[in-house]
């Protein structure tokens, strides 16, 4: 659930900001888990880092790292993106 909800938010950022994005795809990514409760409320906050690899319409490959930060509240299976960070990838 959360590698599918990062590749279409970091599908969605490349493709606003550099217009030839063809594909994406999540690389070496490690997820870490936090929990708390506030306000009566349990919230698990996920943090994934890894690397996100690009093709675009010439077939030409550029890799970025990200970290990405998402919450589920009250365990009711919807993530809520809360940051997401990327380097501008570079060509391979």
């Amino acid at each position: 659930m959360l590698k599918e909800q990062l590749n279409n938010d970091l599908w969605k950022y490349l493709y606003l900001n550099f217009s030839d994005v063809k594909s994406t795809n999540i690389e070496n990514m490690s997820i870490s888990k936090s929990s708390e409760v506030v306000a009566g409320n349990n919230i698990t906050t996920y943090t994934a880092k890894g690397k996100v690899s690009v093709i675009d319409s010439y077939g030409d490959k550029y890799v970025g790292r990200f970290t990405g930060v998402y919450e589920v509240w009250n365990n009711d299976n919807n993530l809520r993106k809360i940051s997401l960070e990327l380097e501008t990838p570079k060509r391979q």
